[in-house]
């Protein structure tokens, strides 16, 4: 399939489409961004910085989780299990064996050994880190520690009954030695663990319900731990549900609705009343791939840092777009694009009004967009512009009472949304970046911005320097029109700056051979001693050598327009009727005297086609008065358009008469006559300033 044919671009056109709906819809999200600002942003320990919050649905309530986690590890009692039955035994049968063995120890005493023995072993023997607690846990009974005994604590007691150095004190000491009195109560690891953390998972547990309607927090209400965890119950439970009863499929149905409605009616618009932009194909491809990246951009970052949304710099859209179409097209490409970002807006008619003016502020501030002070001016305009929408939308919603009630809203705690300011400033800063982003557009796709036609209008550029040097009446001629060009230009509404530097570059092919064209010519005309069909073939060729010249130069498509298409496919008129006039009987082919066109298709084209026309004419006329000016521009502007070298041109007659009429009084003031001076009366000192000022 021809890549330059109709169906090859509508092909593409409809493939780009649907790939852009199917990119938007996939980035957008679905259910996080019904989620209420508030929830979302708040934090504990602050002051509530929003309306009074009452309960959307039946919520737990939820205690201070901290402190009730803190106090159930305080209360946790462990769990202890005594040693084995047999092992007690296996101490009393140790400590009947050491009592027998000491029959010198009175009867008494050694009856008082066994019971103490006997009794601090059934109520229990714990370790010195045991007896730090308070109380433990032993067949689902409480005990105090200060009931129980620790092996000093028992052997201090056996000590009262039998002192050392006494034969009951040797007793002592053999139990001592034997480890009869060693704890017989050990923690359950197992059992205290899983007592632990259920008592724990218990205090996480809600402690009440919130019914629907009440009121949660007022505005200005500290935020504490407990409203924390109910705030987020209410959170959680808002995402809950909108998972559970939201319908995916239709959610999806119903945004890449609105996505394919916003772009459908973005090409109804271009196809209706932009044709020439819906013509051009690149232009389409860099208009729908610019809008989607954005748009997507857009929808990531929303994602993750959508509170952000407002450091967006969404009037970078219009600038870049306006740069290399129009103000209409950039304005609507700019509401498609915002109208389809508000659905991950928090605030979406607010957000649409504000992007609406920020647009408009945008496109007019950078009409022409030439010059770094435009910039900055587009700059503060924009952060004005946002500030008075987000005071006067602010003053609309929350209806101050009092100005000290507005000045606490943006400066005072809780709320401090004068950080809001900061970010319009932030902003309006990031449009700087329009500078890189208009740079990568026209190398990516060819296009020719303000900024490059102001830097290809400087006479210092390298080629128009070496016109000026070898072909200087060259290098005036193409000043005069463009002067000539731009203002008539200027009255039919073209790109002045377009025509400006077009008109600078259109007879640079004459650099070859400058001494064949009447501007260059001082006295010897080298035309004299050729045929006409070699004089017509070199001056036909400045149009090809020109090309050349701006394809090694790497000047950018649209001024290499100016080159082809400033003859059109015009005769040199000239040479054709020398040759006509020189074989009378022969029927002389025009297409060797023919410029290879094409035809101007643009108004810019076609307006320097004209003056350039004009201008070489008129250096003709020995008596260029307003009449004489005002016949010879309407009978070449007339012949252009007889031989249909305007078809083409997106240009009508009443546009058509305006140029010539601004030629004619351009040219006339070029033109204007001069007092002559008596040759017998001689200058005197000051006359000179006095000619000058006459002149």
């Amino acid at each position: 399939m021809d890549k330059n044919s109709v169906k090859y671009k509508m092909f593409v056109n409809i493939g780009l489409i649907v790939l852009s709906i199917l990119l938007i819809t996939y980035f957008l999200p679905e259910t996080e961004l019904q989620i209420p600002e508030c929830l979302r942003s708040y934090r504990a320990d602050t002051k509530w910085a929003y309306e009074d919050y009452k309960a959307p649905f039946d919520v737990d309530r939820f205690p201070d989780t901290a402190l009730a986690v803190k106090k159930a590890k305080e209360e946790f009692i462990p769990i202890y299990e005594r040693l084995d039955d047999n092992s007690q035994q296996n101490r009393l049968n140790a400590l009947d064996t050491i009592v027998k063995g000491h029959p010198e120890v009175s009867v008494a005493e050694r009856i008082a050994i066994v019971e103490r023995v006997r009794d601090c072993l059934s109520r229990g023997i714990i370790d010195d880190n045991t007896r730090k607690l308070k109380y433990i846990t032993e067949d689902d009974e409480r005990k105090a520690t200060s009931n129980l005994f620790t092996t000093e604590q028992v052997l201090k007691k056996l000590t009262i009954i039998c002192p050392p150095n006494t034969p009951g004190g040797k007793i002592v000491s053999e139990i001592e030695a034997d480890e009869i009195l060693a704890p017989n109560l050990a923690k359950d690891e197992a059992r205290s663990m899983k007592q632990y953390n259920a008592m724990v998972e218990s205090a996480r547990l809600p402690d009440g319900i919130i019914k629907k309607g009440t009121l949660i927090i007022r505005r200005g209400d500290l935020i504490t731990p407990e409203l924390s965890n109910t705030l987020g119950q209410c959170y959680s439970k808002t995402v809950e549900i909108n998972d559970r009863e939201s319908s995916h499929a239709l959610s999806w149905f119903g945004q890449c609705a609105l996505v394919s409605l916003m772009l459908a009616s973005f090409y109804v618009f271009m196809y209706l009343f932009r044709n020439r932009t819906f013509s051009d194909f690149r232009k389409m491809i860099f208009l729908i791939v610019f809008i989607t990246l954005f748009i997507v951009i857009v929808e990531v970052l929303s994602v993750r840092f959508w509170w952000q949304i407002y450091l967006v710099p969404f009037a970078l859209v219009p600038i870049v777009i306006s740069t290399f179409t129009d103000s209409r097209t950039a304005f609507y490409s700019h509401m498609v694009m915002v109208v389809i970002c508000s659905i991950v807006a928090k605030d979406r008619a607010e957000f649409i009004i504000m992007q609406f003016l920020i647009g408009n502020i945008a496109i007019a501030s950078m009409h022409e967009f030439s010059r770094r002070a435009h910039l900055m001016r587009c700059a503060f305009f924009v952060f004005l512009g946002y500030s008075l929408v987000y005071l006067s939308m602010t003053a609309i919603n929350k209806n101050f009472v009092t100005f000290s009630e507005a000045y606490d809203f943006y400066a005072a705690a809780p709320y401090n949304n004068w950080h809001n300011f900061l970010k319009f400033a932030l902003n309006a800063g990031m449009l700087a970046f329009s500078y890189v982003l208009i740079f990568l557009v026209e190398k990516v796709f060819g296009f020719t911005s303000t900024m490059t036609l102001v830097e290809l209008s400087d006479t210092n550029h390298p080629l128009l320097r070496e016109m000026s040097t070898h072909c200087s009446g060259t290098f005036q001629h193409s000043l005069q029109v463009s002067n000539l060009a731009c203002e008539a230009a200027s009255a039919i509404g073209a790109n002045v700056q377009m025509v400006r530097a077009g008109a600078l570059f259109h007879d640079i092919g004459k650099i070859e051979n400058p001494a064949f064209f009447t501007e260059n010519q001082y006295g010897v005309n080298p035309h004299d001693s050729l045929a006409p069909v070699q004089s017509a073939q070199i001056v036909v060729n400045h149009v090809s050598d020109g090309m050349a010249r701006a394809v090694k130069a790497k000047l950018p498509k649209a001024i290499c327009d100016f080159i082809e298409q400033h003859h059109g496919k015009g005769r040199t008129k000239y040479f054709y009727t020398m040759a006509c006039k020189a074989n009378p009987d022969v029927e002389i082919d025009p297409a060797p005297y023919t410029y290879p066109g094409p035809n101007p298709k643009s108004k810019e084209t076609a307006i320097v086609m004209m003056a350039d026309a004009c201008e070489a004419a008129t250096r003709s006329l020995k008596n260029p008065d307003e009449a004489t000016i005002s016949n010879m521009v309407e009978k070449i502007i007339t012949s252009q358009l007889n031989d249909g070298l305007l078809n083409d041109a997106p240009i009508n007659l009443r546009e058509i008469g305006m140029v010539k009429q601004s030629f004619i009084n351009r040219l006339r003031s070029m033109y204007h006559q001069r007092i002559e001076y008596p040759d017998d009366i001689a200058p005197q000192k000051g006359d000179d300033d006095d000619v000058d000022s006459v002149k």
